[in-house]
């Protein structure tokens, strides 16, 4: 299987949001705030592709990260990751 960066992979996947499922511009902005600011925290612990993001090393740590926000701003970052 061939990899793929991790910014590729938010790229087609904000552009499927945009065409295919119609989504405001409100949400797309909320989105590539919130999965640019998760592909941060990822490549500071070395995912470069997305094959490389794990639940242990990358999703737990990055939910723990944001555990100081408002409940429905975490539940917000977690929907869009």
């Amino acid at each position: 299987m061939k990899k793929m960066l991790l910014n590729d992979a938010i790229t087609v996947y904000l552009k499927d949001l945009e065409l295919r499922r119609e989504k405001p511009e409100t949400t797309l902005k909320s989105y590539r705030n919130t999965l640019r600011r998760f592909e941060q925290f990822a490549l500071e612990r070395g995912a470069v592709y997305i094959q490389d993001v794990t639940e242990k090393k990358h999703a737990v740590p990055y939910k723990q990260s944001i555990n100081d926000k408002a409940d429905n701003t975490v539940r917000s970052y977690i929907i869009a990751v």
